[in-house]
């Protein structure tokens, strides 16, 4: 389902993965931060290996994961519909994950907050799933997925019309509280703004629901009346 050109673009970004892995091999310590409290203060530690090889690992995951799973399960003509948007999408995330494999090395080196810099990367990649959130078609796996957008096509749709503003706009105030420099006010614009959207796509979608009236897509046919 994923487009081979752009499968070439995911297989360079988990090449540059590797590459920060293997420089960050030569300048790391022994024991680094594995881990940062809400006030950007790391409070856990541990062997470097462990920030070397997750990030590369999970972006490897991602894309095995994700070019198998559109041909399982139900609405695989789905994602034909939108095919050169999901493999828009994954490369939008996987660059974010190895923005924020970055982000974490050098932070683990010393020489960045990670609560502002966290909220750049994400912000940046939020706003950019926002610009095409708009186009992906029902499915299970990617997208806003409650209960009443995939039982209803037209519940799905226009949430994730609305949804492709939500992000843009919570990508950008991310970004810009980034750039503040201050990890509070990162960690309350990702923290707070999650549970926001969180929030509005469930009361946004059932709301929809409610309002159309719709029979559920996915429910069974109704039984024919037997003839007496």
């Amino acid at each position: 389902m994923i487009a081979r050109n752009h499968l070439i673009i995911l297989l360079l970004l988990e090449l540059v993965a590797v590459a920060l892995s293997v420089a960050f091999a030569f300048v790391l310590p022994a024991t680094v931060p594995v881990h940062w409290g809400l006030s950007g203060t790391p409070d856990a530690f541990g062997p470097r290996w462990h920030l070397l090889v997750l990030m590369p690992a999970v972006g490897l995951g991602l894309i095995v994961l994700m070019a198998v799973l559109p041909r399982l399960g139900p609405f695989r003509e789905n994602f034909l519909r939108f095919r050169k948007t999901y493999s828009r999408l994954l490369i939008v995330i996987l660059g974010g994950l190895v923005g924020l494999h970055l982000v974490i090395l050098l932070a683990a080196r010393g020489g960045i907050a990670i609560g502002p810099a966290l909220a750049i990367v994400i912000g940046v990649m939020v706003a950019l799933m926002g610009n095409w959130l708009g186009k992906v078609r029902r499915n299970f796996y990617l997208g806003i997925r409650t209960p009443w957008t995939l039982a209803s096509e037209e519940v799905w749709e226009r949430t994730h019309r609305a949804g492709a503003r939500v992000f843009v706009v919570w990508g950008v105030v991310l970004f810009v509280c980034g750039l503040t420099g201050s990890n509070a006010i990162a960690m309350v614009a990702a923290v707070g703004g999650a549970v926001a959207v969180v929030v509005w796509s469930i009361a946004y979608s059932l709301t929809a629901y409610r309002r159309l009236n719709q029979p559920d897509d996915l429910g069974p046919e109704p039984r024919a009346e037997r003839s007496r």
